[in-house]
């Protein structure tokens, strides 16, 4: 194995390993049932490319990790540094591990496509903007400083400071009880959400993610671990949100009208200013539980009312239309060019404009004159 692949084996083996939640000396106890022995040592130099695995034991580790051989294997980098929003206990390794692959999958095929169309942002992530030992307030407020947004003034889309960080940003189908995560994926950073989440939850969940890249909880580095990186991203995404400003203004009169407005306004849920007015004072503790007991009652835990704006990451969608109606590549051209499947790419253009697309004949049969893309333009 060349000793590129055996760093990149090695990353794959500590991310394999942490996303399992075990610690290197259980994995040693453990290896032996899957025909392997090898010293907790061994492991650890093994995910320092200090010491390359046998194929044996790296067959033996990839049955512990549930993951593929052809994944520690392949030349696509891994996610490294992974920061999970939301993530219950209950969900299983498998389901993180496919979440992460299909993450894998779908921004190699984002990077390919920018490559082949000279459309790429940068070659690796800008300087980090902030010091890993801000407060959520003081994080907060830089960026909305460098945004150049007022204190009253809403953030009009989250995925577009996300592209202008340099963050790569998608969204993808999950289990329900995974949100999304922040990650490193080679060089560049990036933020994988689950499509099923409404707009409201969304926005905050990419701002949170936005905010573990930025105060470095993807890095190696030192800095708060676990729930208090938790929490501390949480509250950032918050404050860059809606500021105390705009808060105290959606509880004036304490109307849920008001606040349902507000939520309008600035693209937030309610819960966030529930939160948020209960943190201020501006509700007594009473008053707040009042609130979440009636919440419950009403379903508005998981789908509350008031409309909030479609923001989602759009980048891929919009160079995958790009591609085909002004550039004129074919559906073939486009899946060699990603390395995904004709079917999932018209899928994704498709669930971006909100149109069903009808089924395509197979691409040798299909007038290319014809496009069934909604267009501005003929």
């Amino acid at each position: 194995m060349a000793r590129m692949d055996a760093d990149l084996v090695a990353s794959k083996l500590k991310t394999a390993r942490r996303a399992t939640g075990m610690s290197t000396r259980r994995v040693a106890s453990l290896l032996e049932t899957y025909g392997a022995s090898v010293s907790h040592a061994t492991v650890s130099a093994y995910e320092r490319a200090a010491s390359t695995p046998s194929i044996e034991t790296l067959t033996a580790l990839s049955e512990l990790y549930r993951r593929s051989l052809d994944w520690f294997l392949s030349s696509t980098p891994a996610l490294s540094g992974v920061q999970y929003r939301h993530i219950a206990s209950r969900v299983k390794v498998a389901d993180l591990a496919a979440f992460e692959a299909s993450a894998t999958v779908w921004l190699e095929a984002f990077g390919r496509l920018e490559a082949a169309m000279g459309m790429v942002t940068a070659s690796s992530a800008p300087p980090r903007l902030l010091d890993p030992n801000a407060s959520p307030q003081e994080a907060a407020r830089k960026i909305r400083v460098q945004l150049g947004l007022a204190s009253r003034q809403p953030v009009a889309s989250v995925f577009e400071v996300l592209d202008a960080l340099q963050v790569r940003s998608i969204e993808l189908a999950a289990h329900e009880n995974i949100d999304g995560l922040s990650a490193w994926w080679g060089d560049q950073r990036v933020v994988v959400l689950n499509v099923a989440m409404p707009n409201d939850r969304l926005r905050f969940d990419a701002a949170h993610e936005m905010f573990h890249l930025l105060l470095g909880d993807c890095d190696e580095a030192s800095g708060p671990d676990g729930r208090a990186r938790h929490d501390r991203a949480m509250e950032a995404a918050s404050q860059f949100l809606i500021t105390d400003d705009a808060v105290r203004d959606a509880f004036l009169g304490k109307s849920m009208v008001r606040l349902l407005q507000f939520k309008q306004t600035f693209g937030v849920s309610l819960a966030v200013l529930v939160f948020r007015g209960s943190q201020l004072g501006l509700i007594n503790g009473h008053e707040s539980k009042r609130l979440w007991i009636e919440f419950s009652k009403r379903g508005w835990r998981h789908r509350e009312p008031g409309h909030v704006w479609a923001d989602r990451p759009r980048r891929f969608e919009y160079l995958l239309d790009i591609a085909r109606n002004v550039r004129g590549w074919n559906w073939r051209k486009l899946a060699e060019t990603c390395g995904v499947p004709m079917s999932a790419l018209r899928d994704r253009l498709s669930a971006a404009i909100g149109a069903d697309e009808k089924p395509l004949a197979p691409e040798s049969e299909v007038n290319h004159n014809e496009r069934y893309e909604l267009r501005l333009v003929r």
